[in-house]
C-alpha cells in the first residue's frame, strides 16, 4: 500500500507568522497561509484549504472558542498556536475543540513539533470519523436483523428501533416516539410485563413472551430478550430488547455469533491474510454453505487474485481463477462496489466459465480491497438475510484491512521518525566535530598546518580512526599524502598499489566526494581489503579540497564500523572539504602576501605545436630566445626575441611559410627580432592566467616555457588551463622560492598586537571578513568568536592600526 504524505497546514493569522512559515518551508509539508476570519462564523470558509488548520490565537479580532467551534463543526482539525502571553487564548481553544496548542516559539524552533500536533489532530479526526462509523455498523446490524430491535429510556419511552419493529407494531417513526412501552403492551398481560422489567433491572436481563398489541388492534404473542443499560455507575440508564421468531432464532444467533467471533479474531489478526481466512471460516459459518472464497485486489498486477479459498472451492475447480478487466461477473461487481445474487447462472450472461458447475452465486465487495464469493450448485441457495449478512461480514473485513493499512502506516511513520532522530544524531555529533576542527584550522597559518589540523582534529572524535590529506604532485604526475593522523597508516598505503585506486584519489580526478560503506564488499580494493580490515577499518570517504575554482587534494576520513558516512554526514564533510581548501588557499595567499613568495614552473612545448614562434625556429633551424615584453597591437602579437644558431636573414628567408607570422621587425645587426604573429599560444595563455612570463627558448626540437605563479594554489589550475590551450606540454620543474625577510615581516606585523587582537584577525581573515564582497559579515564573525559586535570592530580597527603603524612608520 502506498504510504501516506505528510499532512498540508494552512497557517491562520493576521499577524506575524513568518518566521514559523520559513520553518516550515524548510521541511517537507505543504503549507498555505490565510488571513484570520473577519468573524467566527466565517472561519468556516476555511475548509477545505488544508488537512489541517494552525490557528494563530494572538491578539484575535475575532471569538476563538466560537470559531474553533465552527471549524470542528466543520469536520477540520485545528491545532491552536500562542505564545507565552496568550496562553490562556489557546487553552480556550482546545477546549472548545482544537486538538492541543502549540507555542509558537518552539514551534519554529522545532517545526517538526507543529508536524506531530498537526498528525495527532488528524489521527483524533480519523478516530472520531471511526467511531462514527462504528456507530453506524451498530445501526446497520440492528436494521439487518429481521426480528424487531427495540431501545427505551430508564423512563420507558421508545428511543430507537429498527425497520422491523416498526413493521411489527404497525405505528410510523413519529408515532413510536411519543409511545411508552408498556403501551404496546395488551392490557391484559401489563401485570406481567411488569414484573418482567422489574426482572431486567435486577438482574440485568430476562427472555419472556409478551402480547404486542399493534395500532390495528391485533394482538402478537412475541418472544422477548431485554437487557438493561447501565451508566459507569451502575445506575439502569435503558433497555434493549428484540423480539424473535421461534423458529429463526437459533438460525440468527449462530449468524450474529459468527459474526462476532469473526470481528474479535480479526482486531488480533497480524496480518491481511489472516484477516481472509478469518473471513472465509464466518462465511462458511454464516450461509451453511463450503463453496466460499476471499479475492484481494493486486494493485501492482491489476487483477482479482484469490487469497483464501474453501477446501470444497478446490476440489471442485481444477484452477481457481484470477479476475481481470471484464473477464467474468465477479470482475464486473467489483468494479461496479455493488453486491450481486445470481439466482440462476445458466441464464447469466458473461460467465467466466460457461461450463460452471456452480449454480447461484453471492458476490459482495470488501470496499475497493476485493471480494467475498460464496457458490452453490443448487439454484437461489441465497436470500434476502444471507446478503445482510455477507455485507456485515464485508463490512467488518474491510475495516480490519483498513486498521491493518493504518497500523502498517504507523509503523513505517515510527521507523521514519527514528531514522529521522538518527540522522539528527549524526548531523549533532558531525557537526560538533566540524567547530573543533574549524576552530583548530583559525590558528593554522600555513598549508601544511591546516593539513595536519583537519587530520588530528577529525581523528580526535569517534569513529574516525584515520585521516589523510592527498594532492597530485604536479612534476611526477603521483598522488602523495601530504598529512596523516590516526592508526595504521601503513595499511592505508598499501591502496597506493598497482591495483588499488585510493578513493581520494578518485575524489581528486572527478572532484566529487567518494565513499566506501562496507571495506568488505565494496570494488577496487584489491589486495589491500585484508590489511585495511585486518587494521578495523570498516568504511571510508574521500572529500576533494576545492575552492572558488582551485583544487588542494582530497581529504580520506576511515570509520571503524560500517556504514560510517551516513548521507547527511558526507554532505557535511564536503562542506568542511570546502572549507580546509578555503582555509589552505587563504594561507598560500597570505604567505604570498607576506613573504613574497611564488612558484616557479617549467614546461615543455612539443614540435608540433600549434605556434608561430615554434614553426618559426624549426623551420629556420634556430634558437629563438624571450628578449622583449609581449605587447599587444591590436589583434595581433608583439614579442622580441634573441636569435641563435642562426640570423635574423634565415628567419626571413623562410617567414613566409610559416602559417601565423604576419612580419618581422630586425633591430640593429639582427641579434634581435621583433615577431609579429596572430597568435602565440604558448605566451598568450601566460599573460591570459595569473602567471608571469619569466622566460621563453625555442629550438628546433621544441620549447621550455618559465612561468612565475604568484602562490602555490594556483599551480595546479594554471598548469591545467596551459595544458587545455597547448596540448601536448608537460610539466617538468616547479620549484618554491621565498622571500629572505619573510619571518622578520610576519614578526614585526604581529609582535605589537595583543593575543586577543591577533586572535580575531586571524579568523575575520579567515572567514572572508576582508575579502570583496565579503564572505561573513562582522556579526557573523562576532558570533563565532563569542563577543559583541561593537567589541569585535574595537578589536580590528585597533588591531589594523597597530599593523599599519609598524609597515609605514618612518
Amino acid at each position: 500500500m502506498e504510504r501516506e504524505s505528510r499532512p498540508s497546514l494552512l497557517l491562520v493569522s493576521d499577524g506575524d507568522i513568518d518566521a514559523l512559515a520559513d520553518a516550515l518551508a524548510r521541511t517537507d509539508v505543504t503549507t498555505e497561509h490565510a488571513d484570520a476570519p473577519a468573524t467566527s462564523m466565517a472561519a468556516t470558509s476555511l475548509a477545505g484549504l488544508g488537512d489541517c488548520v494552525v490557528l494563530d490565537c494572538r491578539d484575535a479580532d475575532f471569538d476563538v472558542e466560537a470559531a474553533v467551534k465552527h471549524l470542528v463543526g466543520a469536520d477540520v482539525p485545528v491545532v491552536a498556536l500562542a505564545d507565552a502571553d496568550h496562553r490562556s487564548a489557546a487553552v480556550d481553544a482546545v477546549d472548545a475543540g482544537a486538538s492541543q496548542h502549540v507555542d509558537v516559539d518552539t514551534a519554529c524552533e522545532h517545526p517538526e513539533l507543529l508536524l506531530n500536533a498537526a498528525e495527532s489532530a488528524l489521527a483524533r479526526r480519523q478516530a472520531e470519523r471511526t467511531a462514527a462509523q462504528r456507530d453506524a455498523l451498530a445501526r446497520t446490524a440492528a436494521d439487518a436483523l429481521e426480528d424487531p430491535f427495540f431501545l427505551y429510556d430508564d423512563e420507558g419511552y421508545l428511543q430507537y428501533w429498527n425497520d422491523r419493529f416498526r413493521e411489527a407494531t404497525g405505528y410510523d417513526d413519529e408515532e413510536l416516539a411519543d409511545l411508552h412501552a408498556s403501551e404496546l403492551v395488551d392490557e391484559e398481560a401489563s401485570d406481567d410485563y411488569e414484573g418482567a422489567i422489574e426482572r431486567v433491572r435486577e438482574e440485568g436481563s430476562a427472555t419472556f413472551e409478551v402480547v404486542l398489541k399493534r395500532k390495528d388492534g391485533e394482538r402478537v404473542t412475541y418472544e422477548v430478550s431485554e437487557s438493561a443499560i447501565t451508566c459507569p455507575e451502575g445506575a439502569v440508564t435503558g433497555v434493549a430488547g428484540v423480539s424473535r421468531e421461534i423458529s429463526e432464532r437459533r438460525r440468527k444467533q449462530r449468524r450474529l455469533s459468527a459474526l462476532h467471533e469473526a470481528g474479535r479474531e480479526m482486531m488480533a489478526a497480524g496480518s491481511d491474510t489472516d484477516v481472509s481466512q478469518v473471513t472465509l471460516d464466518a462465511l462458511t459459518d454464516i450461509l451453511d454453505c463450503d463453496i466460499v472464497g476471499v479475492y484481494r485486489w493486486d494493485r501492482e498486477e491489476g487483477v482479482l487474485a484469490p487469497e483464501v479459498v474453501s477446501e470444497a472451492a478446490e476440489e471442485l475447480f481444477d484452477e481457481i481463477p484470477t479476475f481481470t478487466d471484464g473477464n467474468g461477473l465477479v470482475w464486473d461487481a467489483f468494479v461496479d462496489g455493488e453486491t450481486v445474487v445470481h439466482e440462476d447462472l445458466t441464464e447469466a450472461e458473461g460467465l467466466y466459465n460457461p461450463e460452471t458447475p456452480v449454480a447461484s452465486e453471492l458476490i459482495v465487495p470488501v470496499g475497493r480491497e476485493g471480494v467475498l464469493i460464496a457458490g452453490d450448485t443448487e439454484r437461489r441457495a441465497f436470500n434476502e438475510l444471507d446478503v445482510e449478512f455477507v455485507e456485515l461480514l464485508a463490512a467488518t473485513t474491510a475495516d480490519a484491512f483498513e486498521r491493518n493499512a493504518r497500523l502498517r502506516t504507523l509503523e513505517e511513520q515510527e521507523a521514519e521518525l527514528q531514522d529521522r532522530n538518527a540522522r539528527l544524531r549524526t548531523l549533532d555529533r558531525i557537526n560538533g566535530i566540524i567547530r573543533g576542527v574549524q576552530r583548530a584550522l583559525v590558528n593554522a597559518t600555513t598549508r601544511p598546518e591546516v593539513e595536519r589540523a583537519v587530520c588530528d582534529g577529525l581523528t580526535a572524535f569517534e569513529p574516525y580512526r584515520f585521516a589523510r590529506v592527498l594532492d597530485y604532485d604536479q612534476v611526477s604526475g603521483d598522488v602523495v599524502t601530504r598529512a596523516t593522523a590516526g592508526d595504521d597508516s601503513e595499511a592505508v598505503g598499501r591502496l597506493q598499489s598497482a591495483d588499488a585506486t585510493p578513493p581520494g584519489e578518485r575524489a581528486i580526478e572527478t572532484d566529487d566526494p567518494v565513499v566506501l560503506n562496507d571495506l568488505l564488499t565494496a570494488e577496487g580494493l584489491g589486495n589491500s581489503r585484508r590489511a585495511l580490515l585486518d587494521a578495523g577499518f570498516r568504511a571510508v570517504a574521500a572529500v576533494p579540497l576545492s575552492y572558488d575554482g582551485r583544487a588542494f587534494g582530497a581529504l580520506e576520513l576511515y570509520a571503524d564500523r560500517p556504514d560510517g558516512f551516513a548521507d547527511e554526514e558526507l554532505e557535511v564533510l564536503a562542506e568542511l572539504g570546502e572549507t580546509v581548501a578555503n582555509a589552505v588557499d587563504a594561507a598560500e595567499r597570505r604567505e604570498a602576501l607576506l613573504t613574497g613568495s611564488e612558484t616557479e614552473v617549467d614546461l615543455d612545448v612539443p614540435t608540433d605545436t600549434n605556434d608561430p614562434l615554434v614553426g618559426l625556429a624549426s623551420a629556420a633551424d634556430c634558437t629563438l630566445r624571450l628578449d622583449g615584453l609581449i605587447t599587444r597591437i591590436d589583434d595581433d602579437w608583439l614579442v622580441y626575441v634573441a636569435v641563435s644558431d642562426g640570423t635574423a636573414a634565415d628567419l626571413e628567408a623562410v617567414v613566409d611559410d610559416v602559417p601565423g607570422v604576419r612580419r618581422l621587425n630586425v633591430v640593429g645587426d639582427g641579434g634581435l627580432v621583433g615577431v609579429v604573429a596572430d597568435a602565440l599560444p604558448i605566451a598568450e595563455s601566460v599573460a591570459d592566467g595569473d602567471g608571469e612570463l619569466a622566460a621563453l627558448e625555442v629550438t628546433p626540437s621544441g620549447g621550455r616555457v618559465t612561468v612565475r605563479v604568484p602562490y602555490s594554489g594556483n599551480v595546479r589550475s594554471f598548469v591545467e588551463e596551459y595544458r587545455e590551450a597547448v596540448p601536448g606540454a608537460s610539466l617538468v620543474r616547479q620549484t618554491q622560492t621565498r622571500g629572505e625577510d619573510s619571518a622578520d615581516l610576519r614578526r614585526s606585523v604581529t609582535e605589537n598586537l595583543t593575543e586577543r587582537q591577533l586572535e580575531v584577525l586571524k579568523l575575520a581573515l579567515h572567514q572572508g571578513y576582508f575579502a570583496w564582497p565579503r564572505e561573513h559579515s562582522g556579526e557573523e564573525v562576532a558570533e563565532e568568536l563569542g563577543v559583541s559586535p561593537p567589541t569585535f570592530h574595537q578589536h580590528v580597527r585597533k588591531g589594523i592600526g597597530t599593523v599599519l603603524d609598524d609597515l609605514l612608520e618612518d
